[in-house]
C-alpha cells in the first residue's frame, strides 16, 4: 500500500510539475509516511504491557489473535468453588430432628455433596476426617434449579436443599420467621430431609474470597457477566451481589438443563489451541480477560492515531509539492515528524490503564 500509494503521489507531483526530481522526493516521502514508525509499536507495546501484569498472574495472552478471539468475551462461565474456597464456608450449627442421630444427618449430607461437588463438601469432608470409604453410596443425583439436590441413599429419597425444595417435595419445614432470624445474622439454612421427614438443618456462613473479588472487579469493569456453575440451593445472584457488593444483574445461575454441557466442556484435553492461558484460578482466567480487552483498546487507539499521522504527513506533502516547497520539507523534518508521532502514539496508549 505505501509503495503504490508512493507511486501515486509521485505521478501526481511529477503531472502537476513536470519536475522529475521533485516527483520522486515526493514518492519516497509519501512512502516513508505510509510505513509510520507507530506502526512497529502498534501491536508490540501493547502486548508488552499486557505481559507484564499477566506474568503475575501465571496467565499468558498468544499474540495479536488473542486481542481478536478472546477481547469480544460479554460473559463468562465459573464453578461455585472459585467463588468460595473451603476456608470461606463455615458450618455454624447443626440442628436435628425426629430423633435422627447427628452422625447419620451428616454422613446423608457429606455423601452427596461429596459427590455432587458442592461448596459444602469440604466442611463434611473434615468432619469424617475425610475418611471417603465411610460415605454411603448415592444413586441419581439430581439438581433442582435453585432449589438444591435430590438422591437416593439405602433406598430412601434424600433431599437437600432450600425450604422450597422441601415444599416442593411435601416435607414440612420451620417457619419463615425461624429462617428470616438466622439470615438477619448473614447465615444461610440448608435442610436436610431423608423418606419425606426433615430430619437436619445445617447453618452455613458465607464470607466473600479476596481473591474472587478482585477477579470479580475485573470482570465487571470489562462489562463482562458471570455465570456461576452450583448445586448448591444457598448461591443466588442476589446473595452473590449482596457479598461481593454488585448488582444481581451482574450473575446468573447456570440451569440444570445446562450442567451436562458445562462439564463436557471442562473435560481435560491433551493439546487444543489457544488464544490465552491460565493456570487454572479465577483470578488468573479474570485477568487474561481484561488485559486482552485493554490491550485491543489500546491497538486501536494506536491504529487511530497511525491513521492521522498518514494522512496529515500525505496531505502535507503533496501541498508542499504542489506550492513547490518540498525544499522546506528535509529528511531530518520528515524524521521529526515521524519520531513526534511515534512519542505521541506511546504517550496515548500509557493513559489506556492496564
Amino acid at each position: 500500500v505505501g509503495a503504490a500509494g508512493g507511486a501515486a503521489a509521485g505521478i501526481f507531483a511529477f503531472l502537476f510539475t513536470q519536475h522529475k526530481n521533485l516527483a520522486l522526493t515526493v514518492a519516497i516521502a509519501v512512502l516513508l509516511m505510509l510505513a509510520p514508525l507507530t506502526n512497529f509499536f502498534a501491536t508490540a507495546h501493547p502486548l508488552r504491557r499486557g505481559a507484564r501484569l499477566l506474568n503475575r498472574v501465571s496467565a499468558l495472552a498468544s499474540g495479536e489473535r488473542c486481542t481478536h478471539d478472546a477481547a469480544e468475551v460479554n460473559a463468562a462461565v465459573i464453578d461455585a468453588n472459585d467463588l468460595f474456597p473451603p476456608d470461606c464456608v463455615i458450618l455454624s450449627g447443626i440442628k436435628t430432628t425426629k430423633g435422627m442421630r447427628i452422625d447419620e444427618a451428616i454422613l446423608d449430607a457429606a455423601s452427596i455433596l461429596v459427590q455432587a461437588n458442592s461448596i459444602l463438601s469440604d466442611i463434611f469432608l473434615r468432619i469424617i476426617g475425610r475418611r471417603t470409604e465411610l460415605l454411603r453410596k448415592v444413586d441419581s443425583i439430581t439438581f433442582e434449579d435453585g432449589m438444591g439436590l435430590t438422591a437416593w441413599i439405602d433406598k430412601r429419597r434424600v433431599l437437600i436443599g432450600n425450604r422450597e425444595l422441601m415444599a416442593s417435595h411435601g416435607v414440612r419445614t420451620p417457619s419463615e420467621a425461624y429462617e428470616q432470624h438466622f439470615r438477619k445474622e448473614g447465615c444461610d439454612l440448608v435442610y436436610l430431609s431423608a423418606a419425606g421427614n426433615l430430619t437436619a438443618v445445617f447453618v452455613i456462613t458465607l464470607q466473600p474470597s479476596r481473591d474472587a473479588d478482585n477477579a470479580i472487579q475485573m470482570l465487571l469493569e470489562s462489562d463482562i457477566l458471570l455465570t456461576v456453575h452450583t448445586v448448591d440451593s444457598i448461591i443466588t445472584k442476589e446473595r452473590l451481589a449482596q457479598l461481593y457488593y454488585c448488582e444481581p444483574s451482574c450473575f446468573k445461575v447456570l440451569p440444570a438443563r445446562l450442567q451436562q454441557e458445562w462439564r463436557e466442556r471442562r473435560t481435560l484435553v491433551k493439546m487444543k489451541p489457544a488464544a490465552i492461558a491460565n493456570n487454572g484460578s479465577f483470578l488468573s482466567m479474570a485477568a487474561s480477560l481484561m488485559v486482552t480487552r485493554r490491550m485491543k483498546v489500546m491497538m486501536m487507539v494506536s491504529n487511530v492515531i497511525q491513521l492521522v499521522s498518514v494522512l496529515l504527513g500525505t496531505g502535507l506533502t503533496l501541498m508542499l509539492a504542489v506550492m513547490d516547497s518540498m525544499v522546506q520539507f528535509s529528511a531530518p523534518v520528515l524524521c521529526g515528524y515521524l519520531l513526534l508521532w511515534l512519542l505521541v502514539d506511546l504517550l496515548v496508549q500509557k493513559l489506556v490503564r492496564i
